[in-house]
């Protein structure tokens, strides 16, 4: 492993995120993803859901159907949902933090600060890995893979040339981070 070479890929110009590499530690800051692609996709889903579910409602609760004020329900919770997850993908900011002790993922929307810590000395892998699936197709991130704890999956939004520069940038902390080699790059 000692003689291993790392791929170094370049960060894309045209990205937000941002590196900070120190003699033994390194992080990363994904910024909110703002008003494009999949967030303007909920923006829209959730205003025409919750429009809809709230007019049904209030045609039912003006007619004095309570059956139908009640099946309303899963479609407000639903709404609910959809108008959290817009809002995550709107203002979310996702940071990871690496050093020689520990691999901390950190999710910030509004203040709050939704927070994963792992021994880096777990670490086994960092590869492309599925977070999800959308119409059947998996959708890829990066995943940071520990023995014995569970994996963190991130960067599932970004594009595929973000994800291959944060997965070098990652793998080469690591193999440095093995080989007692940790130093700024130059």
């Amino acid at each position: 492993m000692k003689n291993e070479v790392i791929e170094l890929v370049e960060k894309p110009e045209w990205s937000q995120i941002e590196l900070f590499v120190a003699p033994d530690e390194m992080g990363l800051i994904l910024p909110p993803l703002g008003f494009r692609g999949i967030t303007l996709f909920f923006l829209l889903f959730t205003t025409i859901w919750n429009l809809s579910s709230y007019a049904m409602l209030i045609t039912a609760l003006k007619s004095g159907d309570l059956g139908g004020a009640l099946f309303m329900i899963p479609f407000l919770i639903t709404g609910a949902v959809t108008f959290g997850i817009f809002l995550y993908l709107l203002k979310a900011e996702l940071a990871i933090l690496m050093d020689r002790q520990t691999v901390t993922l950190s999710r910030t929307i509004f203040g709050k600060s939704f927070t994963k810590v792992r021994a880096f000395d777990a670490l086994r892998g960092v590869d492309r890995v599925v977070c999800y699936k959308s119409n059947h197709q998996p959708v890829y991130g990066i995943g940071l893979e520990f023995e014995g704890a569970r994996d963190l999956k991130f960067g599932s939004n970004l594009k595929q040339e973000e994800k291959d520069w944060i997965q070098s940038e990652i793998t080469r902390f690591w193999k440095r981070a093995e080989e007692g080699d940790l130093h700024p790059r130059a």
